[in-house]
């Protein structure tokens, strides 16, 4: 423990070459996320400022032991803009849990922001710390998956492949069949138009409640540096109404308690549309679902807290999983109530660090 200590990292110190990385023994791979791209997107968010703190390390002797990111965002509040920041990557590797470097690694960033954001699938544990340190629960949100591919349903259960493949081809029609007498075409004049830039007009989209807006600078930088993302401006009637972010990736295969199989995931990470009625949330993942489905995903997915989002995916036969929980710590100056609205999705958790 004596040669334990915390080195920080502000966006201005980094450099492109991450030289800093040479410095350090890294056997856990705590550093993986540490690359050039890495280094462009803390420079080229909008909300990002050169004194802001980007990492911290946790180090015994030379070798990274732990570590904790931020990520410069906005939230509004009783609509006050504050800066926020989102924590990314908070690990401490298992045989240093015990010594306090996760509530240290957790303080300092309180030190340079009181205003936090920790989310995703927060471990019990962690999220004990987190509440401790005044974090406040925004979620969880619901999560509902659509099942292109029946093998995963198999796969998730079975410990044999052949079987979940075998048992998959008898499972497929009725589930296509379950789907189509689900499937109800919604009453909604969306038009979505793909979006290789965003208007600037989302800017001035009238907005209620408290959220993490999502200006089109920022949705402009996230599709310009991620190969993943597709964008969507949402019009009605040929006005600009809204946005969607869909986004595919392969999830790794997960281990006990889990048992999740490696599967490609079409995501409705991010969504905003002024004056939606259920049957536009209808229409919007009904486009969703008929977007990804070329593209091979296995399953379709989108979290929210959003009751009616909630009861079109119901309606649509999607199953009802847990989702991402949302942590927040509030600025100072803002007061919360239990009874707030908020506007979360899964963006929350995750569109700035995948």
């Amino acid at each position: 423990m004596e040669n334990l200590r915390l080195i920080n990292y502000n966006i201005g110190d980094l450099t492109e070459d991450l030289q800093f990385l040479r410095e350090f023994r890294d056997p856990y791979r705590y550093l993986r996320h540490c690359t050039p791209a890495w280094w462009c997107d803390h420079n080229l968010n909008p909300f990002a400022q050169p004194d802001d703190l980007a990492l911290t390390l946790a180090v015994d002797g030379d070798t990274v032991i732990g570590r904790l990111a931020m990520w410069a965002a906005q939230v509004v509040i009783d609509g006050v803009e504050y800066r926020t920041f989102l924590l990314d990557y908070f690990v401490v590797h298992e045989d240093y849990r015990d010594t306090g470097v996760g509530g240290m690694l957790l303080m300092n960033s309180i030190s340079r922001s009181r205003c936090l954001v920790a989310a995703g699938g927060v471990p019990h544990n962690v999220q004990e710390l987190y509440q401790a340190a005044g974090f406040r629960e925004l979620g969880p949100l619901s999560r509902y998956v659509y099942f292109y591919n029946s093998q995963v349903i198999f796969k998730t259960y079975l410990r044999s492949a052949p079987l979940a493949s075998a048992l998959s081809i008898f499972a497929s029609l009725p589930l296509k069949i379950y789907y189509r007498l689900k499937a109800k075409k919604a009453k909604s004049a969306l038009e979505f138009r793909p979006a290789t830039s965003f208007n600037s007009a989302i800017d001035d989209l009238p907005r209620s409640g408290n959220y993490f807006p999502r200006s089109s600078a920022q949705l402009d930088w996230l599709l310009a540096t991620r190969d993943n993302l597709y964008g969507f401006e949402v019009f009605r009637d040929g006005r600009l109404g809204g946005y969607c972010v869909f986004r595919i990736q392969r999830a790794e295969a997960q281990s006990e308690p889990r048992r999740l199989p490696e599967m490609r995931v079409g995501s409705l990470l991010d969504y905003y549309i002024d004056e939606a009625t259920i049957e536009d949330k209808r229409a919007l993942v009904n486009f969703g679902l008929a977007f990804l489905k070329p593209k091979k995903m296995d399953i379709f997915e989108c979290q929210a807290k959003d009751e009616e989002l909630n009861e079109v995916c119901a309606r649509l036969g999607l199953v009802h999983v847990s989702g991402f929980r949302i942590l927040f710590r509030p600025p100072p100056r803002a007061t919360l109530s239990d009874n707030d609205l908020w506007y979360l999705t899964k963006a929350e958790g995750d569109i700035l660090i995948e």
